[in-house]
Order: structure tokens, then C-alpha cells, then sequence
């Protein structure tokens, strides 16, 4: 089946980012993730963000990025920002996957207040 051209107006990056928090230290994390999104609004170029309980002390993130730029943007702000905060409530590096989004079902509204 031959792919279809991707939108022009459809983002260009996507990150699926996991992580582990520090035994005891879930609730702070869980905390945190979801400030994360407060602080993304800030960023236009952040076009997506979702925060994900796995279970057992495991978060999972998953971002939506519009162009280079804004990939950029984020991991030169914001991604220094949580960087920062990793070793008081994160076990081990974040494990960082990148990828191209080709295909979308676009949603309405928000699920973030």
C-alpha cells in the first residue's frame, strides 16, 4: 500500500520519553509530570503532551513537536528544565525515543484544563 503525503499542517517530531520514579518519591513524580504541562502552554511550538501512569513507580510522556525549531526550543528550555529535576525523583536516565509522526486522528478540545 503506497503511503499517503503527510499534511502540511501536521507536526513534524514526536518523543516518547520513560522513566522510573525513585521508590516513595511516585506522588512527587506524578506532581511533577503534571506541572510539566502547565509549563508547556508557554511553548507554541509543543503542540502535544501527554502524561502516563505504566504502573508501578513507571511514567511515560508523550510529545508532539511542529517543527525543527520547536524540538529545538523545547529540549534548549524545557527539557533542560526537567533534566534538572531527574535525580530527586527519577531512578535512571530517561529513555528517549524520537520519532516521525505520519499519520493522525485529530482530536478536540483538551483534556488539560
Amino acid at each position: 500500500m503506497a503511503s499517503a503525503a503527510v499534511p502540511a499542517d501536521m507536526d513534524r517530531h514526536a518523543v516518547w520519553v520513560t522513566m522510573e520514579a525513585i521508590p516513595g518519591r511516585e506522588d512527587e513524580a506524578r506532581d511533577f509530570l503534571e506541572s510539566v504541562a502547565v509549563r508547556l502552554r508557554a511553548e507554541t511550538g509543543t503542540s502535544g503532551y501527554m502524561a502516563v501512569d505504566l504502573g508501578g513507580g513507571r511514567f511515560g510522556v508523550f510529545s508532539t513537536f511542529r517543527d525543527d525549531r520547536a524540538l529545538r526550543d523545547h529540549a534548549e528550555g524545557v527539557g533542560r528544565w526537567i533534566e534538572a529535576r531527574r535525580p530527586g525523583l527519577f531512578a535512571a536516565p530517561y529513555d528517549v525515543t524520537r520519532g516521525q509522526p505520519f499519520a493522525v486522528h485529530p482530536h478536540q478540545g483538551s483534556a488539560i484544563p
